[in-house]
């Protein structure tokens, strides 16, 4: 998402779903809220709350979630995490996707809870619609399954949770819902789930015992606003209907009524007062100097919930700023407004701090910079509504300069890492010396994903030599992208000596493996996050150093896949593997086969003057893949004595099938020769007498040399195959592709 509004603000947030706003005439716009994926639909309870189901991204155990979506959260989706396959993924492995859990990042705001699959549409029950029993509910669509459902919130500290969740209808897949002005809900159906009939229909839910006000407000809906004196426009601020409320609100803000909305704020029922509230701030919007004593007023009221409404709405005329999506230095600005807010910070209503924070966070006043501090006071690290509170304040109103880590809580320093990473500011390096983990992770997140902060790439670069928390996929694998995006000899250097580190996680050492396969020519998608990042082509000197030191360590490691990704790394960069490493191959007993013949090509491209040793210790390996190329390679450099081996393998009972077949075709080709041919023709004498794996590679040897017998058929082809290599030629040989 990228927009720019009518006041010539840039808003970027690439990758992810966002919540916009701006006034009826397109000013004052702003991103909301970000980091959702796929909302199915907002709703608004009747104070004005605003919630909905954000869809998954169809990954194995993944849930849909339920949101409670406020100002400037961000709920943690990067749409380039629905494209990262088979590797580490922020999304589902840093636990984004799940309401709060210890450890979680910090930046987001996270769901709720968990809910229904497929979500397709949310409505609010707005007061009159259905009967009685059915107020302040939300309705809910999920399709392709065909369930509908019903549940209502309850206030939990500064957030909510969801409480009588019910399933209401199934059978038929809804997409979209709304409440018609007769109050029934009306929905439209998917069309026959997939594939589409296009044969869709609108769909009625309604109950027998209807509510007693349902004519009365359908009446109101069809009627003109305009035809409506004030004192009816004032009566019907307190009507049940939230649909006739916003109806007499707008009007009365059309007919600039500032006067009698203020009356009706003091004097009206609770909703009534609300709606009220709500014109006023419409007004102030309007204004260049907005007014906002009498709102300041309603900060004493003895009702929490106008008090909560009054502050939300003066918060409501600051904060496009702080919506950028990179949040500005604070200034010194409204500092007389900002300490009429400073003592709801204190409030015992967690919601009513929530919503002044906010507000104090907007104004973004340094009158507040350390107001931060009063609302993690008396927040715990599962609150997270608290938290965000405290990140916007520390966001918007803190300079946030080099501090003493010593005496910040670990929760203080999250906060203060997230809000230099919405500022985007290099002073977050700091934090990377943090003695918490998961606060040094925090910084690494802040520093590596989205935008990045390219002044604080060498410092995340260089803990990978140094961080206690070797172990920690968020840090390590960050650090290692971060050296691989700087791209320097010194950068490969710590990549290759964490390559080397034998107690870190083997998941690890193969990803920096990788990095440095890839380090002169990187890919344009980003190794750790999936986001468009091309880098420039590197030059090969650069690499070859690192790779030199350490290359020798990594083949002969005790773990097989570091010896194989060693020996791919050595091939994919030109680097020529040192002499004494092949031969620790060759003597290493867990060494890979495959990795043994690379080790046994490489000593003999090199003429090393005791190959002959190696190769016969290699013809009595206990693989047939390193016996077989042993001995292609004894045909090469003395063929009388591998005629000889030959014919020991060939009278051998215990000799492997797959040698003996690599035997025969070497009388066809490298040992092709009378002497090979008298063997040849000692198998066809006895050829029904010998192995079935063995005949089709008989016949073949014979054809080549003219020397007649029996000819290849296929029926031969049903014994002796090698199922492995069978597998590749199905799956990756191209002409096998057209003919399967």
């Amino acid at each position: 998402l990228g927009a720019t509004s009518k006041e010539g603000l840039h808003f970027k947030y690439p990758n992810q779903g966002a919540v916009l706003r701006c006034e009826s005439a397109g000013s004052n716009f702003e991103i909301f809220a970000g980091g959702l994926r796929n909302v199915q639909e907002l709703a608004f309870d009747q104070y004005g709350n605003l919630f909905s189901i954000d869809n998954d991204s169809d990954r194995p155990g993944e849930k849909e979630r339920f949101v409670y979506i406020v100002r400037h959260m961000d709920a943690g989706w990067r749409s380039n995490w629905q494209y990262i396959q088979d590797a580490f993924n922020p999304w589902m492995d840093e636990n984004l996707w799940v309401p709060y859990q210890e450890n979680q990042p910090a930046y987001i705001l996270p769901a709720i809870s968990l809910y229904e699959d497929g979500p397709a549409g949310t409505a609010f029950n707005p007061g009159t619609a259905l009967n009685e029993k059915w107020v302040n509910y939300f309705f809910h669509t999920s399709a392709p399954n065909g369930q509908q459902w019903a549940f209502q919130v309850e206030q939990n500290g500064a957030s909510y949770r969801m409480v009588n969740d019910m399933q209401i209808s199934s059978g038929v897949p809804i997409v979209g819902i709304n409440f018609g002005p007769d109050g029934a809900l009306y929905g439209v159906d998917w069309g026959g789930g997939y594939p589409l009939n296009e044969k869709g229909a609108v769909w009625k839910w309604d109950v027998a015992d209807q509510h007693p006000l349902r004519g009365e407000t359908s009446q109101l809906l069809r009627s003109e606003s305009s035809a409506f004196s004030t004192k009816e426009l004032i009566e019907a601020l307190d009507f049940p209907d939230q649909r006739v409320r916003l109806k007499a609100q707008f009007e009365l803000v059309k007919r600039n009524l500032r006067a009698e909305l203020e009356m009706a704020a003091q004097k009206a029922t609770l909703l009534g007062r609300i709606h009220a509230i709500w014109g006023i701030g419409q007004l102030n919007r309007k204004l260049e100097s907005p007014d906002f004593k009498f709102l300041l007023s309603l900060l004493t009221d003895s009702e929490e919930e106008i008090r909560t409404q009054a502050v939300k709405v003066i918060g409501d005329h600051f904060g496009t700023q702080l919506a950028l999506h990179q949040a500005p230095e604070p200034k010194d600005h409204d500092a007389a407004l900002t300490r009429s807010l400073l003592p709801l910070l204190k409030d015992s209503s967690a919601r009513l701090k929530f919503h002044a924070a906010i507000a104090i966070a907007n104004i973004g006043s340094k009158e507040a910079a350390a107001s931060y501090r009063t609302i993690l006071e008396s927040a715990t690290a599962d609150q997270t509504y608290l938290r965000h509170a405290a990140i916007l304040l520390a966001t918007g109103c803190n300079s946030l300069e080099e501090r003493e880590l010593e005496h910040e809580s670990e929760l203080a320093q999250k906060v203060s890492v997230v809000a230099l990473r919405r500022r985007g500011s290099p002073e977050v390096s700091q934090y990377l010396n943090s003695k918490h983990q998961d606060v040094v992770a925090e910084a690494a997140r802040a520093i590596h994903d989205d935008w990045m902060i390219p002044e604080s790439l060498p410092a995340l670069a260089a803990i990978l030599s140094t961080t206690p928390w070797a172990q920690d996929r968020t840090i390590i694998l960050r650090s290692i992208n971060a050296n691989f995006h700087l791209g320097t000899s010194e950068a490969a250097t710590r990549v290759a000596n964490y390559a080397i580190n034998t107690k870190a996680d083997q998941s690890l050492r193969l990803n920096a493996l990788e990095a440095l396969s890839n380090w002169t020519k990187p890919d344009a998608i980003d190794r750790v996050v999936g986001r468009y990042r091309p880098l420039a082509e590197r030059e090969p000197e650069v690499i070859k150093s690192p790779i030199m030191m350490v290359l020798s360590p990594l083949l002969i490691d005790e773990d097989q896949e570091i010896q194989r990704e060693a020996m791919k790394l050595a091939r994919q960069t030109g680097v020529a593997v040192p002499i004494e490493a092949l031969i620790a191959l060759l003597k290493n007993k867990k060494s890979l086969p495959e990795l043994k013949v690379e080790a046994l090509r490489g000593l003999r491209s090199q003429n090393h003057p005791q190959f002959r040793s190696f190769l016969t210790s290699a013809l009595k390996d206990t693989s047939a893949r390193v016996q077989i190329e042993a001995l292609a390679l004894f045909a090469q450099l003395d063929k009388k004595n591998a005629l000889t081996e030959v014919e020991n393998i060939l009278s051998s009972e215990e000799k492997n099938l797959a040698l003996k077949q690599s035997a025969i075709s070497l009388l066809a080709t490298d040992l092709a020769s009378e002497t090979g041919d008298v063997l040849l023709h000692q198998l066809m004498v006895g050829f029904d007498e010998i192995a079935g794996g063995l005949q089709l590679d008989v016949a073949e040897a014979a054809v080549a040399r003219k020397l007649g017998g029996p000819a290849p058929d296929f029926a031969q082809t049903l014994y002796g195959g090698d199922a492995d290599r069978g597998k590749d030629l199905f799956i990756n040989h191209l002409a096998a592709q057209c003919i399967r």
